[in-house]
Formats: C-alpha cells, structure tokens, sequence
C-alpha cells in the first residue's frame, strides 16, 4: 500500500480513527461484558460500571490512543528525537510499541533506527512480514542505535485495556490494572513497566460479603480512569481537527458519579477483630450483638443524616468499628462529633447502652469536637436528645429500660 502522498494518508488514518474502538467490533469480541450486564442485571451499580467501561472508557481509550500514536507523535517526531531521555527499549518491546500504529506511521517510525540502509530495508520487511523472531535479530546483531525510536516508544499508549474473552476475575484485574496505573501516572500514558508492577485486583465478583465493596471499588477505578481521559481530550482538544473531536466526543458525557454505600452485612458480627486491638474499640454488650447489626446500621445512618457524624461510608464504617470491633478499616482516624449545644450527652448516651463497658477515656480519644464534661459520669446520658433516644428505643427495644 502506498501511503506517501498526504491525501492517501490522511483518508487512511481517518479510516483507522473511525474503526478504532469500534463498540460492535468490541462487542463481539468480549461478549463477556454483554453477558454480565444481563446475568448481573439486578446490581445496578456493577452493570453501570460495565456500561460505562464497554460504551465510553474502551472507545475514548482507544481512540485517543489512536490520534496520540498516529498523528502527535508524526507531527512531533523532530521534537521527541532531540529529547535527552536514555531509557532504550529492547527490541521486543519495540516490536511491541510498532504493533500499536498504523503502518504508515510504523513505517516512518522504523526509519529513526540508526542502521545502514540495508539494515534498514530488512528490518522493515521482517516487522510488515510479522515476523518478530527476525525482527528482534536484526536489531541485535546489526548493533542498531535504538536511542531514537526508544524516545519515540516512550510516546506510545502500548497497552490494550482489554485482551481476549476472561473470567470474571481476569476481567477486575484487567480494569484495576488500566484505571489505577493511568491515574497515577497521569502525565504519561500506560507504560510496560508499570504495566507489569501493578497490583493484582483480589477480589472476585463471587467475593460474598465483600461483594459490596468489591463494586465500589471497580466502579470507582472505572469512573476515575474516565474521568482522566476525559481530561486528557479537554487538554488535547485545541490540536485536533474538527473531524477528530466530532468522532471522539460521543464518547465523552457527563456521568453522576453515584454515593458510596454503607452497609453492614448480616455476618457483620463475625468478623471480629483480634482482641490485642481491644484498646481500639469499645465492644457491644450482648443484647445489642443478639439484635443483629442491622439496628446498628440503622442508627449509625441516623446519626449521619442529622449530623452528629460526617454523612460518608468512610466515617460510618470507622463508627462501626469503633463500637463493635468488626472489619478493621485501613485507616484509624479521630471522628468529629457534632453533639447538640456542642455537648457530648448523645455521645454518652449511645457509649453507655451499646458497649458492654463504658469507657470514656476511649471516648476522648476516638472523638473529637464536643467540650467534654469534667467529671467521666454516664448520668450525663440523661441530656440526651429526646429524639435521637426515641429512635433509639425503636430500633433497640427495651434495651434502655432493662440496662
């Protein structure tokens, strides 16, 4: 094919930006998105996670990866050559990074390799022949000057976000792996290196009672990746034609980013913490583990949405630890308290009908905001909120009367 006149290559490189991320051609090869959002139909959350990843992430990905690939780095090839970087690619994965571009573009690429024509001539025969065995010799037993089209290489979104059809586990791992390493690494583009130390995603869609958790977090590495490229396009729309933005902006919606959830699992009590952290928590008398954590849930909810803590997963969950022991968070902050008049009276209230033992001194230091009381005395309980007591009668009965 000759690609060297520029209306040829321009008609060719649209072609290709079109085809790239082809949501039918996507389709049809990970059939297995499809299938789950039809089996999983009933958690919203992981079907909007999937949509979202099928129908924006995969396309916009790859077709911004498209205009950087094909036509940024052709236009900036001067500029990116005279780069003082040192970091040479071996000749795997320069093969490896050549696979990712048009051929024209390849063509071109291959040419910044410092060799003899010759050299030159069969280099180029053996990648368009796909032979990479000959390839990888050729640069190696020539003595190749790789300098430049390393720097080049560097450039180059290398990566594919999805490879062939998986289980459901390859799949978590495969949308971690794209979505943390492209927002931590925001000025650059994906990378083998970074690629390859990545952590595994170890949750499974079968995780039981992180199921929950698992969700969030896979939407969240999902929403935070789309929202890094669309960024990116924000940043590199002024340099794109107008025929450029209008095949990659369908792509690119506002999407409501859903709250986090809170919730306290029906086994929620049989993940106790091991009792040498017994100084972090204060620990729920028998009558409050007997009613299940489903009340617990209820109150914590209750004290979030009338203030008395913040209103996040984050904090409910520390709430939860801080009385029961359950499920440790990663984190162990000190949780702001907003007590009416700024007292700590529902603060004693919930420590001295909840815990098997009170102990205020744990107060003091899992808590922060109120002006506490001089004297560490529960009677201080009785200056309560009237209504926070009578939702907690509802949600515990006769817990107040027979303590």
């Amino acid at each position: 094919m000759d690609y060297t006149t520029e209306t040829e290559r321009q008609k060719k490189y649209y072609i290709g930006l079109e085809n790239a991320g082809n949501i039918a051609e996507i389709e049809a090869m990970h059939s297995l998105l499809v299938k789950d959002i039809e089996e999983f139909a009933e958690e919203q959350l992981y079907v909007k996670t999937l949509r979202l990843w099928l129908y924006s992430v995969l396309p916009l990905y790859h077709k911004l990866a498209y205009v950087v690939n094909n036509r940024l780095i052709h236009e900036n090839l001067t500029d990116i050559l005279t780069d003082d970087t040192t970091n040479v690619h071996t000749p795997q994965e320069i093969y490896r990074s050549l696979l990712q571009l048009a051929p024209y573009t390849a063509d071109e690429v291959i040419r910044t390799i410092g060799c003899n024509a010759s050299t030159m001539a069969a280099i180029a025969k053996a990648f368009n022949d796909e032979d990479i065995d000959r390839f990888v010799y050729l640069l190696d037993s020539k003595h190749c000057d790789l300098r430049g089209i390393s720097r080049i290489c560097d450039q180059i979104w290398v990566e594919p976000l999805f490879s062939g059809d998986c289980d459901d586990e390859t799949l978590a791992l495969q949308i971690d792996t794209a979505c943390s390493i492209v927002c931590e690494n925001a000025d650059a583009p994906l990378s083998t290196d970074a690629m390859q130390t990545s952590r595994a995603f170890d949750h499974t869609l079968n995780s039981g009672e992180d199921f929950d958790q698992y969700l969030q977090q896979l939407w969240k590495y999902n929403y935070d990746f789309y929202e890094w490229l669309s960024s990116y396009y924000d940043d590199l729309r002024p340099r794109l034609t107008a025929r450029e933005q209008r095949q990659i902006e369908p792509y690119i919606a506002p999407i409501e980013k859903p709250a986090a959830s809170f919730c306290l699992n029906d086994d929620f009590y049989t993940h106790r913490i091991s009792s040498r952290h017994h100084d972090e928590y204060f620990g729920l008398s028998p009558m409050v583990l007997n009613a299940g954590p489903a009340p617990l849930q209820q109150l914590i909810d209750y004290l979030a949405e009338q203030g008395y803590i913040e209103n996040t997963p984050t904090t409910k969950r520390l709430f939860a630890y801080r009385f029961s022991g359950c499920q440790r968070p990663d984190e162990l902050n000190t949780i702001e308290w907003n007590g009416k008049n700024n007292r700590p009276y529902e603060l004693i209230f919930l420590i001295k009908y909840l815990t098997r033992r009170a102990s205020y001194i744990k107060m003091r230091r899992f808590f922060n905001g109120p002006e506490w009381v001089k004297s560490q005395d529960s009677s201080y309980a009785v200056g309560a909120d009237t209504h926070l007591r009578a939702t907690f009668d509802q949600l515990f009965p006769n817990l107040v009367a027979k303590a």
